[in-house]
């Protein structure tokens, strides 16, 4: 059966200055059974009264779009479709320029669509978006109040977090780069500095360290150098070692960059991503085990680098359930189906989509649909620099918008959120608390170069620059 999803949107030739008539149609965009068929696109005007536009823009959602809103991207070609049908058969006599550069324009993207043209007038401005059939409308994540955030962080003093998942060494060989090599058309590196920090699973437990909080380690690594400077650093960081395997014959996860002014110019990845073999295995669940039963709350960091297999995925959500403690899952496209169970599934927009094989339109029933497949109580769906997205079953989809305010790097923005996100959940903080609160500490992440903690002060401070002036 064909599926369909209403936008509430207002005709850009119809904007006029506050106090003018603002014409708001309902388009219902109808997508069919069948790959070749091209949308069908239905309009109806729902209100033709005259409004303060100020004010009933902000009733409906405000007036410019968010940026590259999802459910739009896609269907942006069939609204300027419609639209240009409406001017060249001048269904009402729109004057054409009047349509202004008015609450805002749509980022320009070079995606096909099934049926789509060439945008040849300004698009729409969107208002609202409306699932199909009557579904609550997106909300927005509130920020917490400075008390509300001095109170979690100071319970995260008190929280255990098992930490279970692939580790890796992070190098960064640091120099300039003067001249090209004779050999090859290569710039010549000459290194002044190196620099070697946990990634991975390693770099979730050393968020959490940094946060106030305590880490149990659950990995493997190596029998060489790598892995010994890892568990060094580790150690280093209070994070709990106990639980790290030493594996003969398979060498540490590592990557190396290299970086000359500023800029990264290669990376070089050592790994094995072959599973765990049978003669380890045990030890591995039997320390996992150990460490779920002291935790608070525990975060599963899957890289698909062999750590984790199907049945282990299995095995960590039971037994987080079996304790009653939440479970916060960041996983990758191998295991991403056997994680069922798990309080919190935290993939990112393309490992969503990779994993479904298909491209999200971004409506609240899509989104619903996936988590319902993933059979996860909440999904925290992160979209980069426009935030994320939290889908919990019989609640409208939330979002909060990324609150970077400088982008350096954005390597290691993931393992700063779930960290976060599961330290927050160890001290009974609600999942909107949570999730709102990791979008803070990604922000504050992404203003570091490489991968890097974030510290409960400059928590407090990003939340002076965000929410304290307002």
């Amino acid at each position: 059966m064909p599926t369909a999803c209403k936008l509430l949107l207002n005709d850009p030739h119809r904007l006029q200055p506050a106090g003018a008539d603002l014409a708001v149609y309902q388009l219902t965009i109808v997508r069919p059974a069948r790959k070749r068929e091209h949308l069908r696109v239905e309009t109806e005007p729902i209100n033709t009264a005259r409004f303060n536009q100020r004010e009933e823009l902000e009733g409906l959602g405000g007036g410019a779009p968010e940026r590259d809103e999802i459910g739009i991207a896609g269907l942006r070609h069939e609204v300027s479709r419609w639209v240009d049908y409406r001017r060249r058969y001048a269904m009402t006599g729109l004057d054409q320029g009047a349509a202004g550069g008015h609450y805002g324009k749509f980022r320009h993207e070079r995606r096909r669509y099934p049926g789509a043209v060439a945008p040849v007038i300004p698009l729409p401005t969107i208002l609202q978006w409306r699932q199909h059939p009557g579904a609550p409308m997106t909300d927005i994540l509130a920020p917490l109040s400075r008390d509300r955030l001095l109170e979690i962080l100071g319970a995260m003093r008190n929280v255990q977090v098992a930490v279970v998942g692939d580790v890796m060494l992070d190098r960064y060989l640091i120099g300039d780069a003067d001249r090209v090599s004779p050999e090859a058309p290569v710039p010549v590196v000459t290194m002044e500095s190196e620099v070697a920090v946990p990634g991975g699973a390693g770099n979730v437990a050393a968020n959490i360290a940094a946060l106030g909080a305590s880490a149990a380690l659950v990995a493997v690594v190596g029998e060489d150098s790598a892995g010994d400077a890892l568990r060094e650093t580790l150690v280093a960081l209070t994070v709990d070692t106990s639980g790290m395997l030493t594996i003969p014959g398979r060498p540490t996860t590592t990557k190396t960059r290299i970086v000359a002014q500023g800029q990264q110019i290669v990376r070089i990845d050592r790994e094995v991503t072959n599973p765990v073999p049978d003669r380890h295995r045990d030890d591995l669940h039997a320390a996992a085990h150990l460490a779920i039963a002291e935790a608070d709350v525990v975060v599963v960091e899957d890289y698909d680098k062999g750590a984790i297999d199907a049945g282990f995925a299995r095995a960590l959500v039971d037994s987080a359930t079996e304790q009653g403690v939440p479970i916060v899952v960041d996983p990758k496209r191998r295991h991403f189906f056997d994680y069922a169970g798990a309080t919190v599934f935290k993939p990112n927009r393309r490992e969503l989509e990779a994993a479904f094989g298909t491209h999200f339109m971004g409506d609240d029933a899509d989104l619903a649909a996936a988590r319902e497949r993933l059979a996860v109580d909440h999904m925290l769906l992160t979209l980069g620099a426009d935030g994320m997205a939290l889908i919990s079953a019989g609640d409208a989809l939330r979002r909060t918008p990324s609150n970077a305010r400088e982008v350096f790097d954005v390597s290691g923005a993931g393992d700063t959120v779930t960290a976060w996100l599961g330290a927050a959940l160890g001290t009974g903080a609600e999942i909107g608390e949570a999730a709102w609160l990791a979008n803070l500490a990604a922000g504050v992440k992404v203003g570091k170069r490489g991968t890097a903690t974030v510290s409960p002060d400059e928590i407090l401070q990003a939340w002076d620059e965000t929410v304290g002036d307002k």
